[in-house]
Order: C-alpha cells, then structure tokens, then sequence
C-alpha cells in the first residue's frame, strides 16, 4: 500500500462567511520489488487541491472545489494494480446548498 502524506491549510474570513482551504498531497511511488506478483508500478505524485465556500445567507452556502490544480498525470493506487487507468485531471465542481426551513411541523 502507499504511503501518501496530506496537509491542509485553511482560513476564514470575512466574519466567518469565506471559507478557503489548500490541500497537497504526495503519492508515494510504488516500485516493482515493492509490489504483489503481477502488479503494475505507480510512479510517485504531487497534488493540489483548492476548495473555497462562501455563506450567501444564512440559510445559502455556495462553494467550488478545483481538484488536481495542476494538472498531474497520476495513477490511484488500486487501479494502477489493475486497469491502468489514469486518476482524473484537472476537476471543478461547484455547490449551491439551501435550506428550506430548521423548523419542525407540529401537529394539529
């Protein structure tokens, strides 16, 4: 299994209604000698992850995440071991979370 190390640093502001937060991740590799019979290799990597939300309203949380900022071409361990498939690019997703009601209906 690789050892991958994570380290997130974040901040609020604006009264606590911005939110944004920097990941890194580093992909140990996996060499072949450190490998089960028959698997792949995983070359090593360095990811960067970005993630801000902003409170609109109370009731309203915007939020956009950029995932794998940069770009690298890397494997997920797992699947490095069996389809080869590459881990996802450059990836933005976006949120818009709203709540309709924090009340209970009682009853009549």
């Amino acid at each position: 299994m690789p050892s991958p190390f994570t380290t997130t640093i974040g901040a609020r502001f604006l009264e606590g209604k911005l939110e944004i937060a920097l990941r890194w991740q580093h992909l140990t590799a996996k060499h072949v000698e450190d490998t089960p019979a028959g698997a792949l290799p995983a070359p090593s990597a360095e990811l960067v992850h970005l993630y801000a939300s902003y409170r609109v309203h109370e009731d309203i949380l915007a939020a956009v995440s950029v995932e794998n900022l940069l770009d690298q071409y890397y494997f997920n361990y797992l699947d490095a071991q069996t389809a080869r498939m590459p881990a996802r690019g450059l990836t933005v997703k976006g949120s818009l979370r709203v709540r309709f009601s924090d009340k209970t209906l009682g009853v009549l």
